[in-house]
């Protein structure tokens, strides 16, 4: 234990095998027991491969029906099914169930035998989360579902007009967030489904694609619900997503001195959009975005903005006919550094990210100059640098000077 050389993790082993020693030598077999699930906790956190960790539940499993008539058995199972639980493999859950049901059965009034309940309840317990395309075509699987233990999802869909929006919002989100998606419970929702959901006997997460029943292009709110009259409750969580269906896709590019270059495509075809109205909008926290230019697409569905230096961020909508679409990406026009000269930067490398008490630290650094326009840069030698070791408090421990050869 003396030796600064010793691996921190043998000494705290060492340490826990002197107090299983202690306690069985005392007749305690719970404490006994406690110290054995340190041990092997200590074991399974600080090593990652699946392999290794095997180890760890495989000696678990081992000892443990040693302490089959104590109590504290019940909480042995309860951490072996935490391991097991956190298993890859497919059949893994159903597993920590069965180990975690042996210890409640045995022991359900003790602190183990309630862990064992809620490690097999927690796997049991339904679960859905709700993720979507910010923008696709009608007809399409726009919507995924990612759920377990649920045999039945609802569906509501608000739409929204996405002009107006923009314009009286205040929140740094262009669309709809979570609270203000639940005020639209009050109105009749445009569209509404539901959904069978296949069922997930390994109690883990599967996908299921949606596609909206939703004809109308435009702006949509739509909401989830695992019961069908949408009332909240710890039982039932409702999630909503923004999606705008349509046609219209917008892709930016940034040409440097403060100048982009949009086009609108035809996300059916991929065919550009002739006559398509884009406005750039600068972002306004405080009382809606106004528009700050507008232009029409070409015959190749392209438009160029080019702005003053500004420190604000701007949007783009696009329009035409009876489509609408946002990018909600920031598009920014700050002085870059493509119209600054070469510059010169340093990049620091060391032998590995974490190191034990006394170990010895590799590094190099490597000094670099161009101009990130050209897109050209070349190792510079004969740089003298300063390269400074700091602790967690920032607090210089040791530094050398060098220069680069």
């Amino acid at each position: 234990l003396s030796n600064p050389g010793t691996h921190p993790i043998l000494k705290a082993t060492a340490i826990l095998t002197d107090l299983k020693r202690w306690h069985a030598k005392q007749g305690n077999r719970e404490g006994e027991l406690e110290a054995l699930l340190s041990e092997v906790k200590l074991i399974h956190s600080n090593f990652s491969k699946e392999k290794e960790r095997l180890i760890a539940i495989n000696y678990l499993e081992k000892l443990l029906p040693d302490f089959r008539n104590v109590p504290w058995w019940a909480m042995g199972m309860a951490s072996l099914a935490g391991f097991v639980q956190s298993e890859p493999a497919s059949d893994s859950l159903i597993r920590a169930r069965q180990i975690a049901m042996k210890g409640h059965d045995a022991y359900p009034s003790s602190v183990g035998g309630k862990t064992c309940l809620s490690i097999s309840l927690g796997i049991l317990a339904p679960e859905y989360h709700l993720s979507s395309m910010k923008t696709d075509g009608i007809n399409k699987r726009t919507i995924l579902v990612e759920h377990k233990n649920l045999s039945m999802l609802y569906f509501r869909s608000y739409r929204i007009n996405l002009e107006s929006h923009l314009s009286s919002h205040t929140d740094y989100s262009l669309l709809y967030n979570t609270d203000e998606m639940k005020t639209l419970l009050s109105r009749a929702p445009d569209y509404t489904w539901e959904i069978d959901l296949p069922p997930t006997p390994d109690f883990r997460r599967h996908r299921t694609y949606v596609t909206p029943p939703i004809s109308r292009k435009g702006y949509y709110v739509v909401l989830s619900s695992a019961k069908k009259d949408f009332n909240e409750t710890k039982e039932n969580r409702l999630i909503g997503v923004n999606i705008i269906l349509g046609d219209l896709v917008i892709l930016s590019r940034n040409l440097g001195a403060r100048a982009s270059e949009i086009t609108v495509l035809s996300g059916e075809t991929g065919n550009p959009v002739s006559g398509a109205q884009v406005e750039l909008l600068r972002r306004n926290y405080r009382g809606g975005d106004q528009p700050k230019i507008i232009r029409t697409t070409d015959d190749h569905g392209l438009i160029r903005f080019d702005v003053e230096s500004s420190r604000h961020s701007f949007f783009l909508v696009a329009k035409k006919d009876d489509d609408i679409t946002l990018d909600t990406d920031s598009l920014n026009f700050y002085d870059s550094d493509s119209d600054e000269g070469p510059r010169e930067k340093h990049m620091v490398y060391t032998d590995r990210s974490i190191y034990r008490p006394c170990q010895k630290v590799f590094w190099k650094v490597v000094a670099f100059a161009g101009t990130r326009a050209q897109g050209r840069f070349q190792v510079v030698n004969g740089v003298k640098i300063r390269l400074a070791l700091v602790d967690g408090n920032y607090k210089e421990v040791a530094s050398s000077e060098v220069t680069t050869n």
